[in-house]
């Protein structure tokens, strides 16, 4: 009996692993995006060495603030996410969110000679919503969505008009909630807590034509809290989320006024959500690390704007 009960709580462990992220389904970009906003995109991120905006240099290069005039900018970059479930009695059914990622910053050098900038943006999330279908094993709706959002509250200083070097601080909030089944019954967690990372870019532009760009966000945890029912049983959760650290090297070349090369390189230690972990106060045979299997990963890019 008591390695019956062993083995449903394996399963159900496994349970909770997969919607807390389908690990074994999951694009990078699902858990740590390569863009925050339309200008970066379009460039599929390549644009450490390439000041664009407020919310770009935030993101991806404070540095990059000593080269940003006085300016505000506010926008949302929406990603089509098409997650598709199936299992052996028949199921088959495919999601489609559009999650909505928020984004604004402000830039500034009435403190100069420093440079200043604000902002805020959606940096994790991910998301799934299944229909049940009883008479294929499916007997409840199965949801998840995990939404991280960052401050990064910046500065930037210019050593001469070739070297500049920028920091940021990147308080976070989290924020988890779960519906899926499992052999004990239904399991909601609804779990919310702060974290906190934080990114320093260097900036060298040895000619006005060539822009040279390095950027690295240091390894973050998010420790959210909450509450959890199994079966309509209540229980208490936390939820330590793994930041991922990152290294972005790149360049960017002006060949006339209007048109602008760029190539990037990007690092991220994905492995390190192998140390995501869920825990439970009560039902300890739920606790269990999120992801078994992470490898970093190198993503090598370049793109071409026209202005």
């Amino acid at each position: 009996m008591r390695n019956r009960w062993r083995r449903m709580g394996g399963v159900a462990a496994l349970l909770v692993v997969c919607a807390c992220g389908l690990a074994t389904r999951a694009w990078s970009s699902q858990l740590a995006i390569p863009s925050v906003s339309p200008s970066d995109s379009m460039l599929g991120g390549n644009v450490v060495a390439l000041p664009l905006n407020p919310i770009t240099a935030l993101f991806h290069n404070p540095a990059q603030l000593t080269q940003i005039p006085n300016s505000f900018t506010v926008g949302a970059l929406a990603i089509p996410f098409h997650p598709r479930y199936a299992n052996p009695q028949g199921y088959d059914n495919t999601s489609r969110e559009l999650p909505l990622v928020p984004n604004f910053a402000y830039s500034t050098d009435r403190w100069a000679p420093f440079s200043v900038g604000f902002g805020a943006y959606g940096s994790l999330g991910f998301s799934y919503n299944f229909d049940p279908d009883p008479s294929r094993g499916v007997p409840n709706k199965f949801f998840t969505e995990l939404v991280v959002i960052s401050l990064a509250p910046s500065i930037a200083y210019s050593f001469d008009s070739h070297w500049h070097l920028g920091v940021s601080l990147n308080p976070s909030y989290g924020r988890l909630r779960l519906k899926y089944p499992s052999p004990f019954g239904r399991l909601d967690i609804d779990a919310r807590g702060p974290g906190v990372f934080a990114t320093a870019g260097l900036l060298y532009t040895p000619t006005p034509s060539l822009s040279l760009g390095l950027s690295y966000k240091t390894p973050g945890a998010i420790f959210m809290f909450g509450n959890a029912r199994v079966a309509g049983q209540g229980d208490n959760t936390m939820v330590t989320f793994r930041v991922p650290q990152s290294v972005e090297w790149g360049l960017a070349y002006h060949l006339t006024d209007r048109l602008t090369v760029v190539a990037q390189a990007r690092w991220t230690d994905f492995s390190v959500f192998e140390e995501t972990r869920l825990d439970f106060d009560h039902r300890s045979f739920l606790d269990r690390n999120a992801v078994g299997d992470a490898r970093d990963r190198i993503r090598l890019g370049g793109g071409i704007r026209y202005a």
